[in-house]
């Protein structure tokens, strides 16, 4: 098996001319064990080699380097009998959510176990290696064989710098423990951070855990997550800031060991797409809302000691005062915690750019925490300013009696439990009933509590004198009721007019989509807008066959449609049982539909890594003829229409485990929407 010779240690015989076979099976991604047995010959026998390694396995001291020496030893001319492929398949839908998450910008690399071919051949299989990208292996002995070979690599990822070809690193875990000293750490990281992806191979589990140590050492602000299956894996999982354990054959140290524990890989896209987004935009909103709210009640007893002279006195029943956070308030911040989120959990899957608003520190960092509690002290000066006015020159209850200081402090008290309930109200965008009990309900208590404590008051003792018939004096005021409609208006004013300026105006990607969920449109559309670079130039050059990759010749049988001046699609029965192919928005809904039916089809995952690619490509030259940036005329769409079935056939036949008919309706159907969409954009002339 070629290969195997160059693993052998010094002193063992080289493989015999008749164990050399085709390693095709080795080159699909499978782990090869090499077989040895040792030679006839051999003066020593087996027992006293084994009681050599059980007097090493007795010392104390060195007992490593004894045992490496012992098994250097007994491992000196051995002859290679054969080897074994066996097979680590990928689990189901491993290519397309490796897809998804360098869509969401997750920089993903792999450290493996494995030789460096398998890992190369895995890195292709699951599509974290391409056939656009530029692929160099770093491998080496000594400090500075490596450090030479560094600097080769960064001049190597300069010179890519506005290329169209990706650069990818595959680092063996030899050279990998050179690379990774103090002295030369800096710059093998600075190349390794350039490249899309990074593979190690031949890493130990503590080098895996270094490499992680590694990436959160040169990135302080950067989040790490490591997932693995193995033993070998939970140095990594614990090194890193999140931990997810694959439970599987290779038994549940992983799980045990980790934050988060799955039951396969694909399972990680909705950990992170939809919790990790739900989770993030709860927390912060939580978070800003518990500090507002408090900011909101009690800076109002800074502007009563600034108004009374700093006198000391306590405007707030304390009972009242105590119950703020407990039962008057309380629930919001749950409903806010539990039941609020961004998007829907559908297009949280099906769109991972939605993805990119969660990174970084935009929802939550010092700027928005100051701005919310400016907000609350603003909100705090208007609710205590409203009540100070109206009640400048005393009012007068029904009963007779006159506000006095419990009635200032009520209602002051009542306008923050109104406004911080309105302002969770504008600030919740995901309504259920539960929603609605846990932040008008809260409301409601407050009342209720007034009411049953002015009547409960009095047969506690005679401390609460003061609290008598106050139910009928306060909720029988007109101040009352125009200050709980005027105060919490102004001071939420501000609120919605920023609210409806930003999601007007400067609406957000998520703002978008969910504008477009409660409208009940296909988000599709602002998506892609948003995602996919616009290929004008290079649409324009592919009229020239020189461009073209590899255009169908009409007249030749390839066993698929062939795109000529005279050929009209027949609609395939997936366009004729989806949405008709009419306009762009129709165009973006097929392609999306094509890949979620594709997974469904449980096709080979070099397969379905290939179908992804070629709707993505697909779009790139729907984009340009639905906006027409390409040419008016006839021959121009022929030409853009017949390279995008050339382009899909030459990625599809990169992976032919494929089977015909999914390849046949692949192609069919993304072409025939995209010449139903030249056609609608430039319709021919009338016979």
């Amino acid at each position: 098996i070629p290969g195997l010779g160059d693993l052998l240690a010094p002193g063992q015989r080289a493989p015999r001319s008749g164990h050399h076979r085709p390693h095709g099976e080795i080159r699909r991604g499978r782990t090869a064990h090499a077989l040895h047995s040792n030679r006839p010959n051999r003066a020593e026998p087996m027992g006293a080699a084994g009681g050599r390694v059980q007097r090493a396995c007795n010392h104390v001291e060195n007992r490593e380097q004894l045992l490496a020496d012992v098994a250097s030893k007994i491992e000196t001319n051995l002859e290679l009998l054969g080897a074994t492929a066996i097979e680590d398949k990928l689990q189901v839908g491993v290519p397309a959510t490796i897809n998804d998450l360098l869509l969401a910008g997750i920089r993903i690399w792999v450290l493996t176990g494995d030789k460096l071919e398998t890992a190369i051949n895995i890195g292709y299989s699951c599509r974290l290696l391409q056939s656009g990208m530029e692929v160099r292996t770093l491998t080496g002995s000594g400090l500075d064989d490596v450090r030479s070979k560094v600097a080769a690599l960064q001049s190597w990822v300069g010179g890519l710098e506005g290329s169209s070809k990706e650069p990818a690193l595959v680092v063996e875990g030899e050279a990998l423990a050179w690379a990774g000293r103090p002295e030369l750490r800096a710059e093998f990281l600075e190349v390794c951070l350039q490249c899309r992806t990074v593979i190690c191979c031949r890493v130990s589990p503590k080098q895996k855990s270094d490499v992680v140590r590694y990436v959160r050492e040169a990135l302080p602000t950067a989040v790490t997550l490591a997932i693995g299956d193995g033993a070998n894996d939970v140095p990594m999982i614990q090194e890193s800031h999140v931990g997810v354990g694959l439970k599987g054959k290779e038994g549940l140290q992983a799980a045990a060991a980790s934050d988060y524990a799955l039951a396969q890989f694909r399972f990680l896209k909705k950990l992170l797409f939809v919790h990790g987004a739900w989770s993030y935009h709860r927390v912060t909103i939580v978070i800003l809302f518990s500090f507002y709210k408090n900011l909101t009640l009690y800076i109002t007893s800074f502007w009563f000691a600034m108004a009374s002279g700093f006198s000391g006195q306590v405007m707030f029943e304390k009972w009242t005062q105590g119950l703020y956070n407990v039962f008057f308030t309380g629930a919001t911040p749950f409903a806010l915690g539990i039941f609020d989120r961004s998007c829907s959990q559908e297009n949280c899957m099906r769109y991972p750019q939605l993805y990119k608003e969660n990174q970084g520190s935009g929802r939550y960092n010092f700027k928005v925490f100051a701005l919310w509690m400016l907000n609350g002290v603003y909100h705090s000066a208007i609710i205590f300013g409203c009540v100070a006015l109206a009640l400048w020159h005393g009012s007068v209850f029904p009963n007779g009696q006159v506000s006095g200081l419990y009635y200032l402090g009520s209602t002051v008290y009542s306008l923050a439990v109104v406004t911080v309930a309105l302002k969770a109200g504008i600030e919740h965008t995901a309504w259920t009933g539960l929603s609605h009990l846990a932040i008008w309900g809260s409301v409601a208590t407050y009342f209720g509590f007034v009411a049953l404590s002015a009547n409960l008051y009095p047969h506690v003792g005679s401390n609460f004198a003061e609290v008598v018939g106050f139910d009928w004096a306060l909720f029988g005021s007109a101040n009352f009721w125009f200050l709980v409609l005027l105060a919490p208006l102004l001071a939420l004013t501000r609120d919605l007019a920023w609210t409806a300026y930003r999601r007007t105006c400067a609406k957000t990607l998520r703002e978008e989509v969910m504008e477009m969920e409660k409208l009940q449109r296909d988000p599709s559309s602002v998506l892609l807008r948003n995602t996919y670079k616009r290929m004008t130039e290079t649409v324009r050059l592919l009229g020239r066959p020189l461009f073209r990759r590899k255009a169908p010749v009409p007249g030749v049988a390839i066993g698929l449609p062939i795109i000529s001046t005279r050929w009209r699609p027949e609609p395939t029965t997936a366009l004729r049982t989806r949405t008709p192919v009419q306009n762009e928005n129709s165009v973006i809904t097929a392609i999306f539909q094509l890949s979620h039916w594709t997974a469904a089809c449980r096709v080979p995952q070099p397969a379905l890594g290939a179908a992804s690619v070629a709707t993505v490509n697909g779009y790139h030259v729907m984009d340009c003829i639905g906006e027409g940036s390409f040419g008016r005329t006839e021959k121009e769409v022929v030409a853009v229409t017949e390279y995008a079935h050339g382009e899909l056939l030459q990625i599809l036949e990169d992976d032919m485990q494929l089977p015909e008919e999914i390849v046949r309706s692949i192609a069919c159907q993304l072409v025939s929407a995209l010449y139903y969409l030249a056609r609608s954009q430039h319709p021919a002339p009338r016979q």
